[in-house]
Formats: structure tokens, C-alpha cells, sequence
């Protein structure tokens, strides 16, 4: 896992958050995940897990700009 740049995170047309981050092989793609969970206040749980990985940092602007449907980056 490497580390999530929240501030770059953008919701979608879908309604999904992406946001970029980093790790040791690159740039990743990052989605904000809601996940049951009973141990927690109301029941749900957030987490960022990354749909694509290995991208340079241009790379992850353009499909961040195609996940949202508009020109962020």
C-alpha cells in the first residue's frame, strides 16, 4: 500500500471518489470504498483501495480526468 494524496480526491459522475496516490512502483488510482462493518458507529466503514497501479504521474491525471468524466488535471 502506499500513500493516498486525499486532496487530489474527486466524486464522479457514478458517484465514486478516486483519488491518486503513490507507492514504491508508482503512481496508483485510489477509490473510496464503503464496507459493512459492526464494530464501528453506524455500521460503515471507509477505505481507499486502488483499482490501478504502476502509472507515471501523467498517466494517473489522464484516467483520473477519464474516471471523472471531465477535465480535473
Amino acid at each position: 500500500m502506499g500513500q493516498v494524496f486525499t486532496d487530489t480526491a474527486i466524486k464522479a459522475k457514478n458517484g465514486k471518489v478516486y483519488a491518486i496516490g503513490q507507492s514504491e512502483s508508482g503512481y496508483l488510482i485510489y477509490a473510496l470504498c464503503e464496507n459493512y462493518s459492526g464494530h464501528v458507529r453506524g455500521g460503515i466503514t471507509k477505505s481507499w483501495r486502488y483499482t490501478k497501479d504502476r502509472l507515471t504521474l501523467d498517466e494517473a491525471k489522464a484516467e483520473l480526468n477519464r474516471l471523472a468524466g471531465r477535465t480535473v488535471y
